[in-house]
């Protein structure tokens, strides 16, 4: 090892004094490094709980000397001690070795750590460097490289990986991956710490912790204690990973047993008890019992040890005396506060037996299940503070066993003392109880006040959050009772619905799988009520395909496996069938929304329509009910794959049907959207009377249901889409007058106060796009301003859905058609270049649809559309040959759409007149376009003929098209059309 060149600096004081000779110089400094020397083995060995500063202010003339000292070897300085001083010339900019410094992160008491640049592999890295005033010192020097090595030597995901140790120009280094984050020391005040965000922050520390405890495992197995573990060595980077820092102190486990004096080892606010009094070996449980100190102080943001000195510290943790966190942080749930006052325990036997075990017991609490700690009953408490109180306890017991006799005084005291017991805790129990009661009773009460009451005020959301705190406080008094999580359970069930009635999905979401895992921790005492499992898993695969639709899938396939192997075997019951029917239902409903997913849906439903009309379920009302529902949900995918005749026949004896059950919403909204799917389908097969029937009784029945339940929002939604399908019945008859007054009546339903979500957006996207549409057609597209901005509200609504539902390419359609309207109505005004930015925008929406699904007719249709407005938007602006190519598309792409090939004739009319009229030299190329152009025309003309030969001769009649008169292929076709 290199030796430093320099032993100590001149001190100030001499520095005006004449140079002695080498020989006398050293001499000198070689008696006060022994003087130094001794002072500090008589404090090592007759400190008497000296602390370090009093200890250093007696010697301030060896100051600089003993400092470093302090240091060496297992020493560690005190907190209070300050920064060392910077060391010369490492600013930022400055180079050592492949290392570029770009600023400061931290300091310690061995080294700095710099944010660095590793120039060759141009990589971020964190540059640790030994303090200066350290380097003259083997010791440190060999404990600076000791911490590089072990902590290399290890291979975790908590453990920061070093690169590589080194020295250059008397610095030495090491450079370890750089965490880019906070340590735990400045987020122990914070209301989140960052490591997950769909918790508690008590479940928060508690993830937190047992990553640290994985890591020291990690080390424990391989033979290294680290005897430094405090929130300054933990890092938690922004990305919500945990790191364990700083092994300047750590040593190998067989080292440490084999010698139980030295000197004070760690930082005093988080030794164990044995690393304090030096009495014992320092082992695994001694960082099991630092970590507890940690778990303690994030859950009551305070220490559980503190004092004015260090001695007062140690004592206090000798003694174990510290505040219980039930009183401290009351909020803290029982099960982890055991947890935490177990890796307290003043005895390393009573402690967890590993840092692996206590990482367990947190994970078992993260996952409701029960912990294998156990809080210490009466009598262990008595004989801690016995254990505290030695001369008090030992008075007093005295004059008992003066006073009363003794043994049978003791025996009447613990008597009394347990009846006293019991009767609290039945009285505490029996108030608990009639506490719950009342919570599920507000659930209750909640959910009809959300039917009843328009609007969805906030208070409602914070009211359902108090519930949902209260149901954990509840379960907190008595945690590992399986009754008790099974009656939470259900609670977090019905509040799983009523966050969805809020359209609160995520909130919903947390509690259904909350939910979840007490019930798997409820065990065979807990009553879980029959099926709740299966509900809550349905009810998860539910709001999943909402909130995360990818990861539905999986939990889907492992419910119905479950409920297939139930339903089919032997001697399955009803109960088993109607759980795999409404799981199956589950989905369809989902995948129905879903083009490319509508032949899953259709079978779906239809296996689960097999499996209720079989001869078990002949006789059960519930089975019976859920047929009628899947019948329903089968009836709504054949009208969505466009199979009207088929959809008819399903649905009309399932609205029957519906109209016999009592009226609630649930029902009710189901009967609306048959009736109104009914009449949809009639109207797709051209039975307009019996649409518009249809349709109007569906608004009748759920207007009907709204003035009673007016904070339903599927009844509301109900009602608007049914009147928005009513009105374009009223628009194919010709009645735009009521159709607009029908579309502003729905508009008018619109509750601003409601959640935001993609399904009212998407609704109000297609209420705005039908009213725009209905505008233009009652005033024969004069009245262009409110239709062109209700368009383009449409357009954003439409929009958002896309980016937050990409999967649903329906809304794509949409969007699609807004856009196409608005380039439609940007060419009628001479707005041609916005309206080729709107159709060039609508192409790129039908592009994506047919990307998906290829065979989809309506988006081949309307990409056809697109290009007309396109093509006629080009023309206008002189864009001759960008025309031509638009319109060839409108051809091939609608070849039966008969706006759609007018516009491209005209396009290519526009075109053949615009190219014969140009004023450039090449005339035989003019001539040439003028006639390509042309014969598109006519051939778009010629389609229209093939549709509507009546149509065609009007428009070979009109004067927009006088241009093509002198050919021969216009004349033959105009006579054709004539017959």
């Amino acid at each position: 090892m290199l030796q430093p060149t320099h032993l100590m600096p001149l001190d100030d004081a001499n520095a005006n004094v004449p140079r002695r000779g080498p020989a006398r110089e050293g001499q000198g400094r070689l008696d006060r490094l022994g003087a130094a020397m001794e002072a500090l083995l008589r404090f090592r060995d007759h400190s008497d709980g000296d602390d370090r500063e009093r200890f250093l202010a007696r010697h301030e003339d060896l100051r600089d000397l003993l400092e470093p000292m302090l240091v060496d070897g297992d020493a560690e300085p005190a907190e209070e001690a300050g920064p060392a001083p910077s060391p010369d010339g490492l600013q930022p900019g400055r180079q050592i070795g492949d290392y570029r410094i770009v600023r400061e992160i931290g300091r310690g008491g061995m080294g700095i750590v710099f944010e660095a640049e590793q120039l060759s592999l141009r990589r971020r890295v964190a540059l640790k460097v030994l303090h200066p005033q350290l380097a003259w010192s083997a010791n440190s020097i060999e404990r600076f490289r000791h911490e590089a090595a072990a902590a290399g030597g290890l291979r975790h995901a908590a453990i920061v990986p070093i690169h590589e140790v080194g020295e250059w120009r008397g610095l030495h280094f090491f450079s370890m991956e750089f965490v880019d984050g906070q340590p735990l020391s400045e987020l122990l005040h914070k209301d989140r710490l960052g490591v997950r965000g769909d918790c508690s922050r008590a479940a928060e520390a508690a993830e937190l912790i047992a990553q640290v405890a994985d890591a020291l495992q990690h080390a424990h197995e391989h033979d290294l204690v680290h005897r430094d573990v405090k929130p300054h060595n933990i890092m938690l980077g922004h990305d919500g990973s945990v790191r364990l820092l700083d092994f300047g102190l750590v040593k190998s486990i067989a080292a440490t047993s084999q010698s139980v004096t030295g000197a004070f080892l760690g930082t005093p606010h988080y030794c164990s008890p044995e690393q304090g009094t030096r009495q014992g070996a320092v082992g695994p449980r001694s960082d099991v019992f630092s970590l507890a100190i940690v778990l303690y102080e994030v859950l009551a943001r305070r220490r559980p040890f503190d004092g004015e000195t260090t001695r007062a510290v140690l004592q206090r943790i000798e003694a174990g005396e510290f505040e219980p966190l039930r009183r401290i942080a009351p909020a803290t749930p029982r099960d982890l506060e055991t947890i935490c006052h177990k890796a307290l325990e003043t005895a390393p036997a009573d402690r967890y037996a590993s840092a692996g075990a206590f990482a367990e017991d947190l994970r078992r609490f993260l996952r409701g299940e029960p912990i294998l700690a156990e809080p210490p009953g009466g009598l262990a408490r008595g004989l801690k503070w016995m254990h505290r109180h030695r001369v008090r306890v030992a008075s007093w017991a005295a004059g008992v066993m003066l006073v009363l006799g003794g043994p049978a005084a003791y025996a009447l005291h613990q008597h009394n003392k347990a009846v006293a017991i019991e009767r609290e805790r039945q009285a505490l129990d029996a108030a608990e109880g009639l506490g719950f009661r009342s919570i599920e009773q507000t659930l209750g009460l909640l959910g009809e006040q959300l039917e009843r009451q328009p609007g969805l005020p906030a208070q409602h959301r914070a009211r359902v959050d108090d519930v949902v705190r209260l149901c954990e406080g509840f379960l907190t008094l008595r945690a590992s009772d399986p009754k008790r999580r099974a009656r939470v359970a259900r609670a977090l069930y019905v509040t799983s619905y009523v966050y969805g009635r809020l359209e609160q999905f995520d909130a919903a979401l947390a509690a259904c799988e909350r939910a979840l895992e007490l019930v798997g921790a409820a065990g065979p005492g807990g009553d879980t009520m029959p099926g709740l499992e299966a509900r809550l898993v349905r009810r998860r695969i539910h709001l999943q395909q909402l909130v995360r639709p990818s990861e539905a899938n999986a939990e889907f396939e492992q419910a119905t496996a479950h409920w297939r192997a139930l339903a089919e075997a032997p001697d399955a019951d009803v109960e088993a069938a109607i759980e795999y029917a409404e799981t199956l239902l589950v989905r369809a409903r989902t995948f129905a929304d879903l083009p490319r997913r509508r032949t899953d849906a259709e079978a779906l439903a239809r296996r689960a329509l097999a499996i209720l009309t079989g001869a078990r379920c002949a006789g059960d009302a519930r089975a019976q009910l859920t047929a009628l529902r899947a019948s329903t949900v089968l009836g709504h995918v054949l009208l969505y794959a466009g199979r009207a005749n088929e959809a008819l026949a399903v649905l009309e004896p399932s609205a029957r049907r519906l109209e016999q059950l009592p009226k609630a919403p649930l029902e009710g909204v189901e009967l609306a959207l048959t009736t109104a799917a009914i009449g949809e389908a009639q109207q797709r097969l051209g039975r307009t009377g019996s649409a518009e029937k249809s349709l109007r009784a569906a608004i009748a029945e759920a207007t009907e249901l709204l003035a009673a339940y007016p904070g339903a929002r599927s009844l509301r939604r109900t009602l608007m889409r049914s009147q928005i399908r009513l009105s374009a019945t009223l628009m194919a008859r010709q009645d735009f007058v009521e159709a607009e007054q029908v579309l502003r009546t729905a508009g008018s339903l619109h509750d601003a106060d409601a959640a935001d979500t993609w399904l009212d957006r998407s609704l109000r996207g297609s209420l705005d796009a039908q009213l725009a549409s209905c505008i233009l057609m009652r005033s024969k597209g004069e009245e262009r301003t409110e239709a062109r901005a209700l368009f383009g509200e449409a357009c954003e609504l439409f929009e958002s859905v896309v980016a937050e539902r990409p999967e649903m390419l329906q809304f794509s359609t949409e969007l699609g058609g807004a856009l196409n309207n608005l380039a439609g109505i940007a060419n009628q005004g001479g707005q041609h270049r916005e309206a080729v930015e709107f159709a060039t925008r609508a192409i790129a929406q039908q592009r994506r649809v047919l990307a998906a699904t290829p065979a989809d007719e309506h988006a081949e249709k309307f990409l056809g559309m697109h290009h007309g407005q396109l093509a006629l938007a080009h023309a206008h602006l002189g864009e001759f040959e960008d025309a031509i190519r638009a319109a060839v598309a409108a051809t091939e792409h609608a070849p039966r759409n008969t706006g759609t090939l007018r516009l491209a004739a005209e396009s290519a009319c526009l075109c053949a007149q615009g190219i014969a009229a140009d004023s450039q030299p090449d005339a035989e190329r003019r001539r040439a376009d003028a006639e390509r152009y042309s014969q598109v025309a006519v051939d778009a003309l010629r389609k229209i003929a093939a549709v509507d030969a009546k149509e065609a001769h009007g428009w070979l009649l009109a004067p927009r098209f006088a241009a093509l008169s002198g050919r021969d292929d216009f004349q033959k076709l105009l006579e054709e059309t004539a017959r």
